[in-house]
């Protein structure tokens, strides 16, 4: 049956969302089987299982998601097998149902079965340590900055302002919407300088950074060096600054920055304190690449 056909009838019964999900886990079978020579009408259940087990850059979820999908799919095609069957088309019928019925017997494969490793949310400085002296080139600066600064991913491709006198940068925080800022020292200026951000697209360092999952042992991921900041630097700070988690907030970007100040009596006490906190007392402060 065409996969169109199923497409569309999840679209005219379905919210936004499912028709997302199916159409993307089908189509993404299909170019699957495609490449290896086969097609989504004529797959056998072998085939579906090499799929799932090649799969390794979802979780074990996603492709029992996925494998749910596809069954419901093939439930469908076994439904349109059965409207207006003629006699001479029986034996075909019959054949055809024997495939589906195989693929639907599919019961959940061991390599999807139990949980996932338990994923780390960020690094231990030495870890850190670890991963930078092993990256590449290209990847040591990103892995940097981003542990440096903190940033959500769409915060760091998407600067609003660098201004390399003061040494701050003005970004746009992507959970509050509100402008926000945070600071650098002269190394990370040099970096800064090196580095071209801009030319980053959005998902590509997910799929750089896959190469050093081994090294570490769990998956690295552009947003866990946010959580490697915060954790650290809350270390870093600890009986050094008025407030650490006020501080750290700041530099996050998770208040509007205004809010910040305004609650904050003495302004230029709180914005030495935030410029120390990026610079001396940074938990990255003694660390190049």
């Amino acid at each position: 049956m065409e996969l169109s056909q199923f497409l569309a009838f999840v679209k005219s019964n379905n919210e936004a969302t499912t028709y997302s999900s199916y159409s993307q886990t089908l189509m993404s079978f299909e170019q699957y089987l495609k490449s290896h020579k086969s097609s989504i009408e004529t797959f056998k259940d072998s085939e579906l299982l090499e799929y799932l087990k090649s799969r390794s850059d979802l979780s074990k979820q996603s492709r029992r998601q996925a494998l749910t999908i596809i069954k419901i799919y093939i439930r469908w095609c076994i439904d349109q097998l059965e409207i207006g069957i003629t006699e001479k088309e029986i034996r075909k019928t019959l054949l055809e149902q024997y495939r589906l019925n195989k693929i639907l017997r599919i019961r959940t494969p061991s390599f999807l079965k139990g949980h996932e490793k338990e994923k780390r949310k960020g690094l231990t400085l030495e870890e850190l340590k670890k991963l930078l002296n092993f990256a590449s080139p290209e990847d040591k600066p990103h892995i940097y900055l981003l542990a440096y600064f903190g940033m959500r991913i769409s915060e760091y491709l998407n600067f609003k302002k660098i201004d390399n006198d003061q040494k701050i940068i003005e970004f746009i925080s992507a959970k509050s919407k509100e402008p926000a800022q945070t600071y650098f020292n002269d190394y990370v200026k040099q970096l800064l300088q090196k580095t071209d951000i801009k030319a980053i697209k959005p998902r590509e360092l997910n799929y750089r950074f896959k190469k050093y999952d081994k090294l570490l042992g769990f998956r690295i991921h552009p947003h866990m060096f946010r959580n490697t900041f915060i954790s650290n630097q809350r270390i870093a700070l600890s009986n050094k600054v008025t407030d650490v988690k006020f501080i750290i907030d700041c530099l996050t970007g998770h208040k509007p920055s205004k809010t910040m100040f305004d609650l904050y009596t003495d302004k230029k006490v709180f914005e030495n304190e935030l410029k120390k906190s990026m610079n001396e007392l940074h938990y990255l402060a003694s660390v190049r690449i």
